[in-house]
């Protein structure tokens, strides 16, 4: 029988919550009120317990912090530099979460925590290894929503197709031409129409959409 007396480690699990609004995607995160690193901010932490999965966590988690509880996580990458936090040995385990502004803000229970939702394309200063942990998150974003199955999560209410494409361009990190992008997302046969219609950024009524109910788990790329 193996033996592995003296192996226990300890385990933080982070999460990555993504907010998505109106194709504007947007991070969560918290500011430190106390050294180190007062004024910088942090991903939701919680220490993992033994009787705890990694999912459980990430959601005691978000709901501590910012009052979410609608979220389902996905284990992402594990953290081992030794050093990763100063004078502690933690394993870091990192959670993405997707919700969505209208989910949000009909859900969302209050906190006593200050935090505040980040442009992915402009994060702020971030403690210990948090800001390569959400960097590594947001990478991994191609991979999950380059599914529809998936990016129907975060659009589950009526939207534009200039919101589905900047979406696209915030994760991407990437302009798509209108016209290409439009081809491509109409020839999947993935999107109804509404019947209905929005005032986009020209100021002109653009078609309302949402996805079907069967996608047959088809990709964008």
């Amino acid at each position: 029988m193996d033996n592995y007396e003296g192996a226990s480690m300890k385990a933080e699990v982070l999460d990555n919550i993504f907010l998505f609004d109106k194709g504007n995607v947007k991070i969560l995160l918290l500011k430190k009120e106390t050294e180190p690193y007062r004024g910088y901010w942090f991903l939701p932490r919680c220490m993992l317990l033994e009787e705890e999965m990694v999912e459980e966590a990430a959601k005691q988690a978000a709901y501590e912090f910012a009052g979410i509880n609608t979220i389902d996580f996905l284990i992402d990458t594990i953290f081992s530099d030794p050093s990763r936090i100063p004078d502690e040995r933690i394993l870091g385990i990192s959670t993405i979460g997707l919700t969505d502004s209208v989910t949000i803000s009909l859900k969302q229970e209050g906190t006593n925590y200050e935090y505040s939702w980040f442009s992915i394309g402009s994060l702020p200063k971030m403690i210990y290894d948090h800001s390569k942990i959400a960097h590594k998150a947001i990478e991994d974003l191609k991979q999950i929503l380059n599914s529809f199955t998936n990016m129907k999560q975060i659009f589950p209410s009526d939207f534009t197709l200039p919101e589905l494409q900047k979406a696209y361009e915030e994760i991407w990190q990437e302009t798509f031409d209108r016209r290409n992008f439009r081809k491509k997302i109409m020839s999947l046969d993935i999107l109804e129409e509404t019947g209905d219609s929005n005032f986009g950024e020209s100021g002109r009524p653009a078609k309302l959409y949402r996805f079907k109910e069967d996608l047959n788990d088809k990709k964008m790329f």
